[in-house]
């Protein structure tokens, strides 16, 4: 094998395990450790190019459950969101993000997409672990016992309970596609509207009626510590955390986990204030706003303001 074909094999299992360890840990950097630490850890053994791409995997998914855990331990701050990527990097290890791997459950565009992320969040890191090598890349029982270090039976049981809890995710889902697109683009821009004219009623308009918005600021800077509900409550929310001072204020639509979201970024922010901030929406099936994400923790969105390793 060519040393150009050897490092070209390296970078997509790399792009592989990154994959796998955004969908179990649910932020860029958290992932990017991981990756870095696999590969020091794999790398002494010197795996066979056959060997290399299960070798990373395997020691990417057991590292990416243990900082879970640790995360989880840890504790937050208010409610915990996952930190939004560029669409291109989270299926970047995909051949065809809208078909699901054989044995797999969901797409790489859905597994990786804002919604499901969220719903992950209610799985322990076991169960998380085994949901996303199983339904997510279609590792066998088998497989993701070898690479977990788990009993078959554990796996088994893992997998069963990670599907009922996130049953009701799989009853309401609404996948990124071009039509969920195009009308969460549209409420966007409607949005958008409302804010820069400080139009509370019209931003209540475009809100269901049991609309919740929840901010992720991490301790670090202004955001609501408890979901906010009701479309009067969030948009005056909004207002407070977006719709003002936007002089100094550039508004980016940029298309994140497979849907656009509004990024924000303020040259002189109040202080105790985000600098940067992703604002985004999840419509119902009425085409209505049914939970607003603002994202304004500063390692939530270092994946975003710092240049895509390989």
């Amino acid at each position: 094998m060519t040393a150009s074909r050897l490092e070209a094999l390296v970078r997509e299992h790399k792009r592989r395990a990154w994959a796998l360890a955004y969908r179990i840990l649910g932020t860029a950097p958290a992932a990017d450790l991981v990756v870095h630490d696999a590969l020091l850890q794999v790398a002494p053994g010197r795996p066979g190019p056959n060997a290399l791409g299960p070798a990373l995997e395997a020691r990417a998914a057991c590292l990416a459950r243990e900082r879970l855990r640790a995360r989880r331990r840890r504790g937050y701050t208010g409610p915990w969101l996952p930190g939004p990527v560029d669409t291109a990097r989270v299926v970047a290890h995909a051949d065809a993000p809208d078909v699901p791997p054989p044995r797999a459950r969901w797409t790489p565009l859905e597994s990786g997409s804002f919604g499901f992320l969220v719903a992950l969040e209610l799985l322990g890191p076991r169960q998380r672990a085994v949901a996303v090598l199983c339904d997510a890349f279609g590792r066998t029982e088998e497989e993701a016992a070898r690479a977990l270090g788990l009993e078959a039976a554990e796996v088994d049981a893992a997998r069963r309970r990670a599907r009922d809890v996130l049953e009701r995710y799989e009853l309401g889902r609404a996948p990124p596609g071009p039509s969920l697109q195009v009308a969460t683009v549209d409420v966007l821009g409607q949005l958008l509207a409302a804010l820069i004219a400080e139009d509370v009623p019209a931003l209540g308009d475009l809100l269901a009626v049991d609309a919740a918005a929840l901010g992720d600021g991490g301790g670090e800077v202004a955001a609501p510590r408890v979901p906010v509900r009701g479309p009067d409550r969030i948009a005056a929310l909004l207002v407070a955390l977006v719709g003002r001072d936007l002089a100094e204020t550039r508004i980016d639509v940029r298309e994140l986990n497979g849907l656009p979201a509004l990024v924000v970024r303020r040259d002189a922010p109040p202080p105790g204030h985000a600098a940067h901030l992703v604002l985004r929406a999840e419509l119902d099936l009425q085409g209505k706003v049914a939970q607003v994400h603002v994202i304004l923790a500063r390692e939530k969105l270092a994946g975003l303001l710092t240049p895509t390793p390989d």
